[in-house]
């Protein structure tokens, strides 16, 4: 799977800061396809104390409602639902500059880890590479952000976990 790879420091969103504030604890999450105003994203949060997962959840179903549960493991330090969000009013300038890429790519996969989000959406048509990644570096260098851009094949690592949040969405993991 060829794949537009964005890495950066999230500093104002919630998933870096969860996972800087708790140490080992890693964020995954898979946009949904849909339309550009209100789109939702699958995530799974692991790895962090239950009462840290809770008080997550919560935070995200006061500011962006629905929050719905698909999956809660307390003893597992698991938590795997589903999270509105409107691209339109995401503050961070390196999500901004990615969202004006979503026609050349498929729904982004994010990982957010000890702070740091890395981002990778498939190329839609694998020949535009090179035009994919001038448009990313173009418009995050417009925004200021600080980012690590490339356009690579996803390993079998990631691919694992990939396949895994889609299980999740769509009920066939336990």
């Amino acid at each position: 799977m060829l794949c537009l790879v964005v890495e950066y420091t999230g500093e104002d969103s919630e998933f870096p800061a969860f996972t800087r504030a708790n140490r080992g604890a890693t964020v995954d999450l898979m946009v949904e396809p849909g339309g550009s105003a209100g789109r939702h994203a699958l995530v799974l949060v692991r790895d962090a104390a239950w009462p840290a997962i809770q008080a997550l959840v919560a935070d995200l179903a006061a500011r962006r409602p629905p929050v719905d549960t698909l999956r809660a493991e307390p003893a597992e330090e698991l938590w795997f639902g589903r999270v509105a969000y409107e691209p339109n009013k995401v503050a961070h300038p390196t999500v901004q500059a990615v969202t004006k890429l979503l026609d050349l790519v498929g729904p982004p996969w994010i990982h957010v880890e000890s702070g740091v989000v890395h981002m990778r959406a498939r190329l839609r048509d694998p020949a535009m590479a090179e035009d994919v990644l001038h448009l990313a570096e173009e418009g995050l260098k417009a925004t200021g952000a600080e980012a690590q851009v490339v356009v690579q094949e996803v390993s079998t690592k990631d691919h694992s976990v990939w396949e895994s949040l889609v299980r999740h969405g769509i009920g066939l993991s336990a």
